[in-house]
């Protein structure tokens, strides 16, 4: 069990035996603490339509892919796979990627005769 949550199950006895003023002011340090040294991540995904289901895959992270039969799975699926990565990645020291990555849509309008003629000519 990590020292941090062993603390917490600490200070919420000590809370419950009597003694809450000292207590809650430790445990509240204490989740101060938690909090600074959490950080939060945001990274693209993509789900794509993988007959007979899902496949779901974040860009910015190697190697980082999932599937599910819906959308939803694969999203539920995408999410527990990030989350993998970064706890793997934080324990072995190595730095978590930034998605820099620029997303757009591009819409383009063909004239039909010309894609007619793209067609014979191919």
């Amino acid at each position: 069990m990590f020292p941090l949550k062993l603390a917490l199950i600490r200070l919420r006895r000590l809370a419950n035996g009597g003694e809450t003023s000292l207590s809650c002011q430790l445990l509240s340090g204490v989740k101060n603490v938690i909090f600074a040294l959490m950080n939060v991540y945001t990274f693209r995904a993509v789900i794509e339509k993988d007959d007979p289901g899902y496949h779901g895959y974040v860009p910015a992270l190697p190697g980082c892919h999932t599937s599910g039969d819906t959308v939803e799975e694969t999203r539920k699926n995408l999410k527990e796979a990030i989350q993998g990565y970064l706890e793997v990645s934080l324990d072995h020291g190595d730095p978590i990627p930034k998605d820099e990555s620029i997303e757009f849509f591009e819409t383009i309008q063909v004239n039909l005769q010309a894609s007619e003629k793209v067609q014979i000519l191919t």
